[in-house]
């Protein structure tokens, strides 16, 4: 994890990240730190300079713009193992996520990744049933492993969106965790993991005229990948996530700041439903407005899309590479310089 992740329950430290992410935030804080070790009078100018203008460079209050509005009601399930639930409990997990989403007056309902079993042509036609049961005119949308029907079955994680009518619609991940959902090279192909497969489907999905773009467990940690979501016209961000992996670690608080990070990147919301670790609502200004965790629960948000453009999300990690070039070419230049 990158160093500016350590600022994220500190939202008045990481306004940077508006123009440069998370890199520009981390970079700063190295600068900072670095400056003031020096111990010089002017090194520990710089690093006050620094924090300073971290402190400065705060984000506005977050401001919606108007309509649409989208009611939506996040699950946190509270599972306290990582296991996907068997195929034949199927309709006790889905009347547990009923009793968590009973008299729900929204648009959309979010569970979390993994929230039932695999949606395969066999039982789509039971979960869509069961869910007619649970969310009465409200759209599901929900994670689960996916075979779509074709004559060479394959396996992907899914973001599932189930309408109160019509077909479902699918985000299939496009990041997998290596040696868990693939093996990297040079590991032999009978050696590649579960066989999750890269997904290629579109990033968004709509309802109630909000474009959600999903984000899937590991995803939330790459910056680019979020920002494509925005820029293909997504108004919210939607983080699934399985984190009961993580047990007694960090590792669901580091998912978290990650979460964090991509909202104050992407100027967009970041709604997260997860089985463990802190379901909630992060808004723009990288604000934890709702959150929940520990013992499985629900609550209710209002959702609006949001104007205006971050400069990291129009240039993306591009500056980076700049600055990578011009600090070789400083030390290349330097190198040659005569003693």
């Amino acid at each position: 994890m990158l160093l500016g992740y350590s600022l994220a329950p500190v939202p008045e430290w990481i306004g940077p990240a508006r123009w440069g992410g998370v890199l520009l935030v981390s970079g700063w804080v190295a600068l900072a730190n670095g400056a003031w070790a020096m111990g010089r009078a002017a090194g520990l100018a710089f690093g006050l300079v620094a924090l300073v203008s971290l402190r400065a460079s705060a984000p506005g209050a977050f401001v919606p713009s108007g309509e649409p509005s989208l009611q939506v009601r996040i699950v946190h399930t509270g599972h306290p193992t990582p296991r996907r639930p068997a195929s034949d409990a199927t309709a006790n997990v889905i009347g547990r996520l009923a009793e968590l989403s009973q008299g729900a007056d929204v648009d959309l309902i979010v569970w979390p990744e993994n929230a039932v079993p695999a949606v395969m042509p066999a039982n789509i036609a039971r979960i869509r049933a069961l869910r007619n049961e649970v969310a009465g005119d409200a759209a599901v949308l929900f994670g689960a492993t996916h075979i779509p029907a074709g004559q060479r079955p394959r396996l992907f994680t899914s973001a599932v969106l189930l309408p109160s009518e019509g077909e479902p619609r699918m985000y299939d991940k496009r990041i997998r965790i290596p040696f868990f959902e693939y093996a990297p090279w040079p590991l032999p192909s009978r050696e590649r993991g579960s066989g999750i497969s890269v997904g290629s489907s579109p990033r968004i999905l709509t309802v109630g005229g909000i474009r959600l773009a999903p984000l899937i467990c590991y995803e939330a940690l790459f910056s680019e990948h979020a920002r494509h979501g925005a820029l293909d016209g997504a108004d919210l961000l939607v983080h699934l996530s399985n984190e009961a992996w993580f047990g007694a670690t960090r590792g669901a608080d580091q998912l978290l700041a990650a979460a964090v990070f991509r909202a104050v990147e992407t100027g967009r919301p970041i709604l997260r439903s997860t089985n463990a670790g802190v379901s909630g609502l992060v808004h723009p200004d990288g604000r934890i407005a709702r959150r929940r965790e520990g013992a499985a629960g629900s609550f209710d948000v209002e959702l609006r899309a949001v104007a205006g453009t971050p400069l990291a999300l129009r240039i993306g990690n591009g500056w980076w590479w700049l600055a990578a070039l011009a600090a070789i070419l400083g030390f290349v230049a330097e190198r040659r310089r005569p003693t």
